[in-house]
């Protein structure tokens, strides 16, 4: 994942993660509303939670990570995303898709 298009950096609770770099996401407790924890892959740098879904995008350009979650029918990660962050249904893709409208 990185940051979608137009955003320059975003501020987790241990660091930053600029405009094109590569991270992997993982997902904090379900119950708990701190959106997802983010490890930079250049450096291996665990940045935290803090990141909403709706500021990532898939690397090789498929959406956001809601439309990759649905696009691989994983329902528990669509489930997560949206009760963390509601507003990452009302992103579109690079091809102007909303993600329910991908599936």
């Amino acid at each position: 994942m990185c940051l979608a298009d137009g955003i320059e950096s975003r501020e987790g609770r241990k660091g930053v993660l600029l405009r094109q770099q590569l991270c992997t996401v993982t997902f904090s407790h379900p119950l708990e509303s701190v959106g997802v924890n983010l490890t930079r892959k250049s450096d291996g740098t665990n940045l935290g939670g803090g990141f909403h879904e709706a500021d990532l995008a898939s690397a090789a350009g498929c959406g956001t990570l809601l439309h990759l979650a649905l696009v691989m029918t994983k329902p528990i990660f669509v489930k997560i995303i949206l009760e963390q962050d509601p507003s990452a249904a009302a992103v579109a893709d690079g091809a102007g898709r909303l993600p329910l409208q991908v599936t």
